[in-house]
């Protein structure tokens, strides 16, 4: 079993959510707050990280991690409305493996309209 560590988190989210964030950000939103909510798990990166927070004001972005407030499943949007859509396009596919798992979820990431 592979465990997840912080610094992988924060690898994902230089290389992988930075970088999709500037591929579909629109042009009339350029220039307002993005945040990127996290929940309360310790392997997540610390909001105030400088490393992520140098790459992500990059080419004049403001992308800011926050977490979602503790004990407040109601309040936790990640889980109630985005990640919930991704698993509907993501079961779609039926995966039988973790590789083909985590290729339908980045599919389906992909796939999702960036304003919704």
């Amino acid at each position: 079993m592979v465990s997840i560590k912080r610094e992988d988190i924060k690898r994902c989210l230089i290389e992988k959510v930075i970088s999709k964030i500037r591929e579909k950000w629109s042009r009339e939103d350029f220039g307002k707050t993005i945040f990127v909510q996290q929940d309360n798990a310790r392997t997540h990166v610390d909001t105030r990280d400088a490393q992520f927070q140098a790459i992500a004001s990059q080419f004049g972005f403001d992308i800011r991690l926050m977490c979602q407030p503790l004990n407040s499943p109601d309040l936790n949007i990640l889980d109630l409305g985005f990640f919930n859509a991704i698993q509907s396009l993501q079961h779609n596919v039926c995966p039988t493996t973790v590789e083909e798992l985590v290729s339908a979820a980045e599919t389906s990431f992909d796939e999702y309209p960036a304003n919704r």
